[in-house]
Order: C-alpha cells, then sequence, then structure tokens
C-alpha cells in the first residue's frame, strides 16, 4: 500500500529516505534516529533510487545501527584523519562524531553539506576542512587547529 500508514505515521512516501532519493536522483542518508521498529539504537537509513526504463520507480534503503558504521570509519580514518572526526549528513545532521561537542543526531549550522556532496570536491568553510565519503552522502569535517580530540574548545559548525 504506496504511501499508507497507520494512523498518524505518515506514509514512505513522505520520509527523508524516501522523498530524497525520489525527488533528487541521487543516494540519500537518513537520520540518525532511534530505530523503533526493532533496534531501539541509533540508525541511519541509506538508500538509493531505483529507475525502471528510465523512470523513477522506487527506492532501494537499508537500516544500519550506527555503531555498525562507526568503528570501522574510525579505524579508516586513524593515522590519517585528525581528531575530531565529524561526519554530517547533507542535512547538516551529525551521523557520527568523535567530538563530545557534536552529539550524533544533533542539528549544526554552518557550511552547505549538500554543495559539497554535489561537487564531490575537498572543500574548506571558516579553517574546516570538508571531505566528501567517496560512494555515501557524507561529508567528513575535520579541524587541524583543533588540540586533541576531547580536550579543548571545539571550532567545528555549531550546533542548533
Amino acid at each position: 500500500m504506496a504511501g499508507s500508514g497507520a494512523v498518524g505515521v505518515p506514509g514512505r512516501h513522505a520520509l527523508d529516505w524516501f522523498a530524497e532519493p525520489r525527488a533528487t536522483g541521487r543516494r540519500a542518508l537518513s537520520g540518525p534516529y532511534v530505530g523503533c521498529l526493532c533496534s531501539d539504537t541509533y540508525s541511519l537509513t541509506l538508500s538509493e533510487p531505483v529507475r525502471c526504463a528510465g523512470r523513477f520507480a522506487g527506492v532501494a534503503a537499508a537500516g544500519v545501527c550506527l555503531r555498525d558504521v562507526e568503528a570501522p570509519s574510525r579505524c579508516r580514518c586513524r593515522g590519517r584523519c585528525p581528531p575530531p572526526r565529524i561526519w554530517f549528513s547533507a542535512r547538516a545532521r551529525v551521523a557520527a562524531s568523535a567530538d563530545p561537542a557534536h552529539l550524533t543526531g544533533s542539528l549544526t549550522r554552518g557550511p552547505d553539506f549538500a554543495a559539497v556532496l554535489r561537487t564531490a570536491r575537498t572543500a574548506t568553510w571558516a579553517g574546516l576542512t570538508l571531505v566528501p565519503c567517496a560512494g555515501l552522502p557524507l561529508v567528513l569535517v575535520l579541524d587541524e587547529r583543533h588540540p586533541r580530540a576531547g580536550h579543548g574548545t571545539s571550532t567545528t559548525p555549531s550546533a542548533t
């Protein structure tokens, strides 16, 4: 039943994981959010539009627990990416963070993360380095001026 849901629950057409790929024709990331269907943990939904005969046919999507994304990301960055390491979605939501000043799930003010993803090029904003993650709708924000992670004052985009 396309677009239908329980009383008071929006149909899938209204949800970011469906609406964004349908509108943009590109991969999308929704969340993090508390996955209430079966996990009660922070989750992300990665989705991609599906086309058939050149027309939008639907969305292929997968929900993943945030803890399953964070650990491999930290390992991949170790030694190459100075702390703090914060991953943002195109909509400026913290997807994962090693900085206590930026909690997972919080919104932030600052750079246009969607533009960084559209150009697929590393950019700078207010002294920060913004790195689009190849194949994922995430932007890694690096602040090389920041003292070691967990110490000092964060200079990364401000939380709202």
